[in-house]
C-alpha cells in the first residue's frame, strides 16, 4: 500500500528552539579522542589526519583568536579557501561564536570577492598563497574588511598568520547560544541569477 501522501501530511521537523551547528557538527563527538573526523591530503601528497577531540581544540583556540580581533556575534567572516583542514575548523570557530560564515570560491577574481565582501559586509577574512593575491587587488576597496588571517604560509604585509593567533589562544571556549532561526552562513550563487543575491543558511536547517 502506498501510503507516501498520508506520511507527508503526518511529518514534521524536530527542531529544538536553541541549536548550534558547531555543537551539532563537532562539539557532541569531541569527548572521544579516538573518533576520527578528517582525512586530508593536497595535490603535492601531504597529508593529516584529525579527530573531533583535534578539531574542536582548534576550533576553540580560533575562535579566541578572532573575539580577541573583536569579532562578534552576528559578524560576517570571509572563507576564501580550497577545502582544506583550516576550512573545517574555521567553520566550527565561526558556528560556535555565532559569527555568520561567508564561503566564498578560491576560484573568484578580485571583482567577484570585492561585490561579495562588500556587500555582505565582512570584517575577516581568511586567505591561503593562491587566494591573497586577489584579495589585496581589491583590499582598498573594502573599509569593513578589518583583519584578514593567512593559512598555509599565506604571507604580506598586515596579514595575521593563522598558526601564530592559535597559538596565542586557548583551547577552551564556551559556545554562545543561537537559536534554531538564527543565521549562520550566507551563501552567493554563481551570478546566474543576477546580482545581489544570496541565500542565508540558517542554525537549525
Amino acid at each position: 500500500m502506498n501510503r507516501y501522501e498520508e506520511l507527508h501530511r503526518g511529518w514534521r521537523w524536530d527542531v529544538p528552539a536553541k541549536y548550534n551547528i558547531a555543537r551539532a557538527c563537532c562539539g557532541r563527538w569531541a569527548a572521544d579522542r579516538s573518533r576520527f573526523a578528517l582525512y586530508w591530503e593536497d595535490e603535492s601528497g601531504e597529508t593529516a589526519k584529525y579527530t573531533f577531540w583535534d578539531i574542536q581544540r582548534e576550533a576553540n583556540r580560533l575562535s579566541n583568536a578572532l573575539a580577541a580581533l573583536g569579532v562578534k556575534r552576528g559578524d560576517r567572516v570571509a572563507l576564501i579557501l580550497p577545502q582544506r583542514p583550516e576550512m573545517a575548523i574555521a567553520y566550527m570557530a565561526i558556528f560556535q561564536m555565532g559569527a555568520i560564515a561567508l564561503p566564498l570560491s578560491h576560484l573568484f577574481g578580485p571583482d567577484a570577492l570585492e561585490y561579495r565582501m562588500e556587500f555582505a559586509g565582512a570584517s575577516v577574512a581568511f586567505v591561503e598563497p593562491t587566494t591573497i593575491a586577489n584579495l589585496w587587488a581589491v583590499r582598498d576597496k573594502l573599509p569593513g574588511l578589518k583583519h584578514v588571517i593567512g593559512v598555509g604560509g599565506a604571507r604580506e604585509s598586515g596579514v595575521h598568520l593563522y598558526e601564530d593567533l592559535l597559538e596565542r589562544s586557548s583551547s577552551t571556549f564556551a559556545p554562545v547560544e543561537t537559536l534554531a532561526d538564527d543565521p549562520a552562513l550566507i551563501i552567493y550563487t554563481s551570478g546566474t541569477t543576477g546580482p545581489r543575491r544570496a541565500r542565508w543558511k540558517r542554525t537549525g536547517c
